[in-house]
């Protein structure tokens, strides 16, 4: 039961990646992420106040954490996705499964398979490839600040994944396991933007200066400056706007992939390092697309990583 849930989470990733690039195309990190969690609080709002009751004071409290794991890991994710390539980035942010096959293995005592091992090895040929591709557009993984911080977001992520499981397991009022999806998946989202607007506002303190796209203007004035910029005809084609478009599609493509996420974790039979894998096999997308929507370079050598990085999660499956 849970193989599907974690196929479709995996297909709606890939396509959470694209968008995330074309999202950011002249527009801040912070400015695109706290617009993304608050339209995704925005849509789980009615089911975290169905579900409210039936969690815990510890419950909330994990969840937090764990919406503060995955703050970090997306702010990473995205800032190395404005310094790198698609292409590059999206198979760094996928190596996820490995450190978290480990941490299932050291952590929760799974052990993996010989086809699990090989697996691994396969990954970091993967990587190794692809970081031959890289340098053929000056990014060298040693030097680039876009590398360093995609594998510190990757870190965040599998302590998030580690979490995760252990809430699954906690108890959730009597809900059934598809329900306990729900709801975890709800307040996850409705704690997030807690989590982005602190960083914005230290963001701002940094700088000194608001860089955000909300100015300390009456809430009606925020309203008609957001209305005449977005809708504006002069500017329907530029990048930044464009951008904004995306927003609404990328908040959908996240919920669903989390959803069907946490749908394959609530299956006893779903383990933690396999459902993870399998949801990162979304890495195809955005190295097939890299090329046709970004125009980017060394496409060949780049897919031939990706596939070797897909290759070894599938040997993670089958172990």
């Amino acid at each position: 039961m849970w193989i599907l849930p974690a196929l479709l989470s995996s297909l709606f990733l890939g396509l959470y990646e694209v968008l995330k690039k074309l999202s950011l195309r002249g527009r801040k990190t912070l400015s695109v992420l706290m617009l993304t969690t608050m339209i995704s609080a925005i849509l789980m709002l009615p089911e975290g106040l169905y579900f409210f009751s039936s969690l815990s004071l510890e419950l909330h409290l994990k969840i937090l954490l764990k919406s503060f794991f995955v703050a970090c890991s997306w702010l990473c994710g995205f800032w190395s996705l404005q310094r790198l390539p698609i292409s590059v980035a999206a198979p760094i942010l996928s190596t996820g499964p490995l450190f978290t096959s480990l941490a299932g293995f050291l952590v929760l005592h799974e052990r993996p398979s010989l086809l699990q091992c090989v697996g691994i090895l396969l990954f970091l040929v993967g990587i190794y490839l692809l970081q031959l591709a890289s340098r053929r557009e000056s990014v060298h993984f040693s030097k680039n600040a876009g590398i360093l911080i995609a594998i510190l977001g990757v870190l965040f992520g599998t302590l998030s994944g580690l979490l995760d499981k252990t809430l699954m397991g906690m108890h959730f009022s009597h809900l059934l396991p598809y329900q306990k999806a729900v709801a975890l998946q709800a307040w996850f989202s409705l704690y997030m933007p807690f989590w982005i607007g602190i960083s914005t506002v230290l963001y701002r303190f940094r700088k000194k200066e608001a860089r955000s796209i909300w100015p300390i203007v009456p809430l009606m004035q925020k309203i008609q400056i957001l209305k005449k910029n977005l809708f504006a005809e002069s500017n329907l084609t530029s990048p930044a706007k464009n951008g904004l478009l995306y927003l609404p599609l990328l908040s959908i493509s996240l919920l669903a992939a989390d959803r069907a996420y946490f749908m394959a974790l609530s299956d006893p039979d779903g383990l933690l390092s396999i459902v993870t894998c399998t949801r990162r096999s979304s890495i195809l997308i955005p190295v097939l697309l890299g090329g046709l929507l970004f125009k980017e370079k060394n496409l060949f050598r780049k897919t031939l990583a990706a596939l070797v990085i897909a290759s070894s999660l599938m040997l993670l499956l089958l172990g």
